[in-house]
C-alpha cells in the first residue's frame, strides 16, 4: 500500500468540525497521530463541547472559531502557522428546488459550500507552496460526480424539506475548484495532494 502522506506529527485544520463528518474526522486525525488538529466551528457552545470532549480523551484537538464566510475568522486561521492538511468540510443545505427556493438560502449555500472552500484554499495554500508540500481535502458528495439531474426529485421524502437540487449544484463547483487548483499548484513544483 502506498502512503500518500503520513499523518504522524502533521498539523490539520478541518472546517465544519462541530458535528457529523467534520467532528469524526477531527478525532480520527488525532487518533492517527496528528500533532495538532484545529477543529473549526461557528458556535461557542460547539467549540466548548469539542474542547471538553478532546480534554476527556486527551486528544490533540484544538477547537477554533471558524465561519468560512467570515474574513476575520479566515484571517485568524491563516495565522495558526503551517497547516499540513486542510479539510474543507463546512457545508449547508437549503433543501430546495434552486428555481423556486428562497434566493437568500441559495446564496448562503454557495457562499459556504463553494466560496468557503475557495477562501480557505486562498488563505492556506500560499504557505503550502512556499514549503513545497501540503494536502487539501475538499468534501463534496458522491452525487456531485454522477450525472443524475433528477436525483433531487428521486429523493423527495427521504430528506427533510424535500429536494436537494440546490445543495448538489453548490458541491459540483468544489470538485472543479480542486481540479483547477491542482493544475495551478503543480506548476509551482510543490508536492500537493488533493482528495
Amino acid at each position: 500500500m502506498t502512503v500518500l502522506m503520513d499523518i504522524a506529527n502533521r498539523r490539520v485544520l478541518i472546517t465544519g468540525a462541530s458535528r457529523g463528518l467534520g467532528r469524526t474526522l477531527a478525532f480520527a486525525f488525532a487518533a492517527a497521530g496528528a500533532r495538532e488538529v484545529f477543529a473549526g466551528a461557528r458556535k461557542p457552545e460547539d467549540i466548548e463541547k469539542l474542547k471538553r470532549d478532546a480534554a476527556t480523551i486527551g486528544a490533540p484537538v484544538t477547537p477554533i472559531k471558524l465561519d468560512v464566510t467570515n474574513e476575520d475568522d479566515i484571517s485568524a486561521a491563516g495565522t495558526l502557522g503551517f497547516i499540513d492538511v486542510l479539510v474543507n468540510n463546512a457545508g449547508v443545505a437549503g433543501y430546495g428546488d434552486p428555481v423556486l427556493m428562497n434566493f437568500e438560502n441559495a446564496l448562503d449555500e454557495m457562499n459556504v459550500n463553494y466560496f468557503g472552500a475557495l477562501r480557505m484554499a486562498r488563505a492556506l495554500t500560499p504557505a503550502m507552496i512556499e514549503r513545497g508540500e501540503g494536502m487539501i481535502v475538499s468534501v463534496a458528495t458522491a452525487f456531485a460526480k454522477v450525472n443524475l439531474p433528477l436525483v433531487g426529485y428521486l429523493l423527495i421524502g427521504s430528506i427533510p424539506g424535500g429536494l436537494i437540487g440546490s445543495y448538489l449544484s453548490t458541491r459540483v463547483p468544489v470538485l472543479w475548484l480542486r481540479r483547477i487548483l491542482c493544475v495551478i499548484l503543480l506548476a509551482t513544483g510543490a508536492r500537493m495532494l488533493w482528495a
